[in-house]
């Protein structure tokens, strides 16, 4: 498969113009960053899958930020908008900066868990789920993502290889999960905070 280059521009909080004090600014760049991750996953599953954008939870009022349905399976795709050298340590612990993130890993366990429950009810229990949390506005190491607990955390340049990868689920069946779950998960209306 060819090489794929992307380039991801986020409006920086520690710019000026770009006041996180400014009310409802910190929603709009959240926002900002879900909308440049899910430009970069419908490049990189353009060919090989589909992919679901701010889809309702189907167990509680949260989103689930991306949904995308390759040959590896399902993967979810949490976003996040940090700021802060990334750390991930002994495959446990996500600190970004000063502050432990390990709890986001928490939420998008809860979100991969209840995408497999959706996917074994609709007859889809041999299809993997895999949980991506990916991360904008930080800096990363050398390598622009690692392993913590069972989920990968990326950069939006590495979450191109991570739905990429090959597996076993077939161009067909891709296409009846797809719509299996567009139809199981009904997109999410958009409000001034969001539910996790």
């Amino acid at each position: 498969m060819p090489e794929v280059a992307i380039t991801v521009s986020i409006p920086d909080a520690s710019r000026p113009g770009h006041d996180v004090r400014h009310r409802g600014q910190p929603q709009r760049l959240e926002a900002a960053a879900e909308h440049a991750v899910a430009v970069v996953v419908d490049r990189a599953v353009a060919e090989v899958g589909h992919c679901l954008h701010h889809r309702r939870h189907p167990r509680s009022r949260g989103v689930l930020d991306h949904l995308a349905v390759v040959p590896s399976g399902v993967v979810v795709i949490d976003t996040r908008r940090d700021h802060g050298q990334v750390h991930l340590r002994a495959g446990r612990h996500l600190r970004v900066g000063t502050s432990d993130r390990t709890r986001l890993l928490s939420t998008l366990e809860r979100h991969r868990e209840a995408v497999r429950w959706l996917l074994d009810d609709l007859g889809h229990a041999h299809v993997p789920v895999h949980g991506v949390l990916c991360l904008v506005g930080v800096t990363w190491p050398e390598r622009r993502g690692g392993r913590v607990e069972a989920h990968e955390v990326v950069s939006p340049a590495a979450l191109v290889g991570v739905v990429r990868r090959p597996g076993p689920i077939t161009e067909s069946e891709r296409a009846a999960i797809a719509i299996a779950l567009s139809v199981a998960l009904p997109g999410a209306s958009i409000a001034p905070s969001r539910a996790r």
